[in-house]
């Protein structure tokens, strides 16, 4: 199995790491997503409850986030979101 494969497998059953909560999309948070996508290639994102209320659409801001940490968006489920490095994509 490639490389980028067995990520995608990962991305498939991992629990979200990481929560944009109501506060939204910060410079803190983006910080941070940056540094674990870049230590572990795939995140898995979670869009709080209190977003979603508000009417914040999941897919929306998954192109937001993965066009400011330069990643590309994986998939998107319900109120979740995975996101890949793009040179992991890249390699395939």
């Amino acid at each position: 199995m490639r490389k980028g494969k067995n990520k995608e497998v990962k991305a498939s059953v991992m629990k979200a790491v990481m929560t944009l909560g109501k506060s939204g999309i910060t410079e803190g948070w983006i910080g941070e997503l940056r540094r674990r996508l870049k230590r572990e290639g795939v995140i898995k994102v979670r869009v709080s409850k209190a977003l979603i209320r508000l009417g914040v659409d999941t897919g929306e801001v998954a192109e937001r986030v993965s066009t400011l940490v330069n990643a590309d968006v994986a998939d998107v489920r319900g109120h979740t979101f995975t996101l890949v490095k793009q040179d992991m994509e890249k390699s395939r």
